[in-house]
């Protein structure tokens, strides 16, 4: 039987999302978190063979595969909304269903290693914008209509780098684990 513990530690690997006060030096770990991602997951899937690329961190969990194309996909939206962030006042960001994304033909077929392409050139992109802003952009803000509330490009870049790192560690589980 599981426990809460094992459950947390299955699902949040590498603990709970936390908020992380800003300051110059936390913005420039994030952005290193960022940058370092495509290499990390890279060299993660290097130990993962072509058949266990379908395996999940856990029961009805998302495969590695999903995982990988989910990382492309939410970071992808992610440098848009850095974009928007940036250009506009307090922009609405546009949600989207992540566990239908997940389902779609190419997240369930397509071999890992085509996302992480997409993950090199979005982190190569957004890394190099975030690095050339001043300490007061990342307090620039914008809406989110599912969560009916404003954040900063701070929460984004602290939320985002986590990210990666959260599901690095579901892939890890994934391999170990071997469920289907």
């Amino acid at each position: 039987m599981e426990t809460t513990l094992d459950i947390n530690l299955t699902i949040f690997p590498i603990g709970k999302f936390e908020l992380l006060p800003k300051t110059p030096e936390s913005t420039k770990k994030h952005i290193s978190d960022l940058r370092s991602l495509p290499s990390l997951l890279e060299k993660t899937l290097a130990e993962i063979s072509e058949k266990n690329m379908d395996f999940s961190y856990r029961k009805d969990g998302w495969s590695i595969r999903q995982i990988v194309h989910h990382l492309a996909d939410s970071h992808l939206i992610m440098y848009s909304r850095i974009r928007n962030i940036l250009s506009e006042e307090t922009p609405i960001v546009q949600p989207f269903d992540e566990n239908k994304w997940a389902e779609l033909h190419d997240s369930v077929s397509l071999h890992p290693s085509v996302s992480v392409l997409i993950l090199k050139g979005i982190h190569q992109r957004a890394t190099t914008l975030l690095e050339s802003l001043s300490d007061e952009s990342f307090n620039r803000d914008f809406f989110h209509p599912k969560y009916k509330k404003v954040n900063t490009l701070y929460w984004l870049v602290n939320i985002m780098a986590w990210h990666g790192k959260h599901h690095v560690g579901q892939i890890i589980n994934a391999n170990q684990n071997q469920l289907k």
